[in-house]
């Protein structure tokens, strides 16, 4: 028996075509896994803190109420910049002493410390001395007296008042030392206009800038009065004056 002829076969080779997508598909998944990789690095971190909560780059967590602006002198309304001021504005130094009328350390200052700042710095042209108001730190009668002085230097009085306010500070706070009745009668012993001021009050016309001084304070890290900023140097207390002097005599050394 004659053996089977065989039949030769051609090696099957696959069709160039099935080549071209099957690396085209292989291509394809690899870009996509090296987007999906790249894509979480740049998005995944920021996805899991919003997730939990936390802020991201992108998303800055702000404050619950915005931050107040502090400024350098009273100018509202038609109050004269420098109503409350004393000195030359071009001293070395600026002091702004943020106080309340009710406080009795801050009178303390007032009748021992104060008066020699201003003879021995302001008058001789080292310090530009500014008064501001703690807002109602100690409670209404701080915010009203504060608004009334305000007024008083509407009048270009503001000094003046400042100093009555002091003088008749009594022991007991909001206890009706600075009523409104008061303030009016305090008011006529300096001879300002009783019309124009009663009208300054009754209207709040420095009630903005009474609250804003309060901000002013709370963002310069004041807790208490009296304080002071002597330039950038924040000093609390009703320090004696060697204390305020010798800071004072740094900055000048400057």
């Amino acid at each position: 028996m004659e053996a089977p002829i065989e039949t030769p076969t051609a090696e099957v080779k696959p069709d160039r075509t099935i080549w071209f997508i099957v690396g085209g598909c292989l291509l394809l998944l690899c870009c996509g896994a090296a987007f999906v990789v790249l894509g979480w690095n740049l998005y995944g971190t920021q996805l899991m803190e919003m997730v939990e909560g936390r802020p991201t780059e992108t998303e800055v967590a702000q404050p619950s109420t915005p931050i107040p602006t502090a400024t350098a002198s009273v100018e509202t309304g038609d109050l004269p910049a420098d109503a409350n001021a004393l000195g030359d504005l071009d001293a070395p130094v600026t002091i702004i002493v943020y106080s309340d009328f009710q406080c009795p350390y801050c009178e303390r200052y007032w009748r021992e410390t104060e008066p020699q700042i201003i003879e021995n710095y302001v008058n001789a042209g080292k310090v530009y001395y500014i008064y501001r108001s703690m807002g109602n730190f100690i409670g209404p009668e701080s915010q009203a007296s504060a608004e009334a002085a305000y007024c008083a230097g509407n009048q270009g009085r503001f000094w003046d008042y400042h100093d009555l306010l002091f003088e008749n500070h009594q022991a007991g706070e909001n206890q009706g030392a600075f009523s409104r009745k008061n303030l009016l009668k305090f008011a006529e012993t300096i001879q300002l206009d009783l019309n124009q001021f009663s009208d300054c009050l009754d209207t709040g016309k420095y009630t903005e800038q009474v609250n804003q001084d309060q901000m002013d304070a709370q963002f310069s890290g004041i807790q208490g009065t009296p304080s002071f900023l002597i330039n950038d140097t924040l000093v609390e207390g009703a320090q004696p004056y060697e204390n305020i002097s010798s800071v004072i005599d740094a900055e000048l050394e400057k």
